[in-house]
């Protein structure tokens, strides 16, 4: 993947992806919701949009950089929604399938 952002190469409209920064800017760094944001979109193997704003740290200021590196608690649900999400849009598996399908113990 370049990693450079092209939104046109990607088939994304760029104006409309500075919205998303523009909204998390303004809606939770501003306020200190977070201290800051990175944030990548890429679509068919093209980075069409990156952004990083904001602090690694409310209280000692020091800006984030594109090599900061970000610590994930409790990612579990995340990953385990985002891939029953996947077998729904394949059609693989239905919110009505009982559990022991699945998990026969």
């Amino acid at each position: 993947m370049n990693t450079t952002p092209n939104p046109e190469a990607a088939g994304l409209d760029g104006e409309r992806l500075v919205r998303i920064d523009e909204h998390f800017r303004t809606s939770f760094v501003e306020p200190g919701k977070i201290a800051g944001h990175q944030i990548a979109v890429g679509h068919r193997g093209h980075l069409a949009f990156r952004s990083t704003v904001g602090t690694m740290d409310l209280e000692t200021r020091t800006p984030l950089d594109d090599q900061t590196i970000w610590r994930l608690y409790s990612m579990s649900k995340p990953i385990t929604g985002v891939a029953l999400l996947s077998l729904l849009e394949r059609a693989k598996v239905k919110l009505s399938d009982p559990i022991h399908r699945f998990l026969p113990e």
